[in-house]
């Protein structure tokens, strides 16, 4: 009998295949990767790690948020300090809210706190971003919860989660909700640590849900010697309501608001007035030499009526604007031509920039659809003379 010889039996390889290709290749593998794919493939060895990395920097988060506990702080002082990491930070913010007396955690983390913990962690950080060469970071605080249901529902608190989770959060609170609001001091400590530690900060974010159960003063917001630009954003139907006032209250945007809810009394950014009242006022009667307005419904006497204070306009941009002619009481609030009469009565306009403004309660038409933008008064002049001759014979009748 002849003798069987079958083929020979291959050792199995010592590295996967994935490890032997090209680093070119391994890097495309790596794009389709997920990250917590990637988190794992850095634990595998040294080496793997050192091949990972470049992919694991891409898709590293350039914005995070922490909480006023230890652990948390620990972790912001880590991160801030690492060499590869820093350089990556965009965002930074705080979380509002704080324990009650009966949670748990309560006594830890307001001793931590009475001891000038969060502070000190914060102060440490900016200088390791400065020490890292990263000094373009935005700092801010966020709502972890939102406090307007809080008040408002009762049963719904029992079951609460937080809403938005700083890192460490569910490690700090353990089963217990931070219900105490604490906007104002977190603002201030946040505000301290940046004069201390020399921080060039350019941008401050308010990431809210409401401004309900917080009176707020505009030095809380407004930093003597600060040069950063205040970005408020609200909690909205559908997109947040961005509001953004450069620190020398010269410029404002505005964009996702609902104008017309204003004009009923009522809270177009989730804000009741009571205590907004100094944001509320520096909106509607700070004389800004610059507005750009987009993506919002607003009533055609915006700019006819005391809204918004115009003896210095220089700038207007509007953009997805949405105009109507009355509001939910059926009182009549002009027209398109209203509208465009009442841009050509501001002497002090230099530019106007219009972009898919249209009628949105009756004709539903375009107003202006393609960006045009005019310089001067008399380009500005003539620009909106032909939209008057446009749009005076659209018919506003119906039944109210």
């Amino acid at each position: 009998m002849s003798n069987l010889v079958g083929p020979p039996v291959q050792s199995a390889p010592t590295h996967s295949p994935l490890f032997t290709l090209p680093q070119e290749l391994f890097e495309t593998v790596l794009n389709y990767c997920k990250k917590k794919d990637i988190d794992e493939l850095r634990l595998i060895n040294k080496q793997v790690n050192i091949m990972v990395t470049p992919a694991f920097l891409c898709n590293f988060p350039t914005q995070h948020r922490f909480v006023f506990t230890k652990k948390s702080m620990q972790g912001l002082i880590g991160l801030t300090a690492h060499p590869a990491l820093a350089p990556l930070l965009k965002t930074i913010t705080f979380g509002t809210h704080r324990l009650e007396s009966e949670a748990i955690h309560h006594e830890a983390q307001h001793d931590f706190i009475l001891d000038g913990g969060p502070v000190a962690g914060m102060i440490q950080a900016m200088k390791n971003l400065q020490s890292q060469g990263n000094t373009r970071v935005t700092f801010g605080v966020y709502d972890d919860i939102d406090s307007y249901d809080y008040n408002e529902d009762i049963d719904y608190v029992e079951c609460r989660k937080l809403d938005v989770a700083g890192y460490a959060a569910e490690n700090s609170y353990g089963d217990c909700v931070p219900t105490q609001n604490a906007f104002v001091s977190t603002l201030k400590s946040l505000r301290y640590a940046v004069q201390v530690s020399d921080y060039p900060l350019t941008e401050l974010d308010l990431d809210l849900f409401s401004f309900i159960d917080r009176a707020i003063d505009l030095e809380d917001i407004f930093w003597e010697g600060s040069d950063a630009t205040i970005s408020i954003y609200m909690k909205g139907k559908a997109e947040k309501a961005v509001t953004k006032i450069s620190s020398d209250k010269s410029h404002l945007i505005m964009a996702y608001h609902d104008m017309e809810h204003e004009r009923l009394g009522s809270d177009y950014l989730g804000m009741e007035k009571i205590f907004y009242d100094d944001v509320y006022t520096l909106l509607y009667k700070n004389s800004f030499r610059s507005l750009d307005l987009s993506h919002m419904n607003a009533p055609y006497d915006m700019f006819s009526s005391q809204i918004f204070d115009k003896s210095q306009l220089i700038d207007l941009s509007l953009s997805e604007i949405a105009f109507s002619a009355v509001d939910e009481s059926h009182t009549c609030l002009g027209t398109a031509a209203h509208l465009c009469r009442s841009l050509k009565e501001i002497p002090t306009l230099e530019r106007l920039t219009l972009e898919n403004i249209s009628d949105g309660w009756v004709t539903a038409d375009f107003i202006q659809e393609k960006k045009v933008q005019w310089e001067g008064q008399d380009q500005i002049q003539a620009g909106l003379d032909k939209l008057i001759s446009r749009v005076a014979g659209w018919s506003y009748d119906f039944q109210l």
